[in-house]
């Protein structure tokens, strides 16, 4: 049973220093569990769920930890991605102009 509204849990949570000690009293205040509490923070988009949505890419990060990033995030970053690389084609071209046109030069 949760006695907060929603906004209020998400809000008290955010402004809290100890997260991990908010979700356990938020939980004491509203008579419910943890995981209740979650979920709300869950839904609200102020904690990340563990469990990956059917359109999310699990990926190992660095620490080795297993992280669910939604497919249309992996789409955005590749996109950009060959955007930066033809950026740097042209970047590349424009260099060798340059530097074609700088060794042409006699200076005096």
């Amino acid at each position: 049973m949760i006695v907060y509204d929603e906004k209020d849990i998400v809000r008290s949570y955010t402004e809290a220093k100890n997260k991990k000690l908010q979700v356990k009293i938020l939980a004491e205040l509203n008579a419910t569990d943890p995981e209740e509490i979650i979920g709300v923070l869950q839904r609200n988009g102020v904690m990340a769920s563990d469990k990956p949505k059917n359109n999310d890419v699990v990926v190992e990060v660095k620490d080795e930890t297993k992280k669910a990033i939604p497919l249309a995030v992996i789409e955005a970053i590749t996109i950009h991605k060959k955007q930066l690389e033809k950026d740097k084609k042209i970047m590349e071209s424009q260099i060798n102009e340059l530097d074609r046109f700088l060794k042409s030069v006699v200076c005096e």
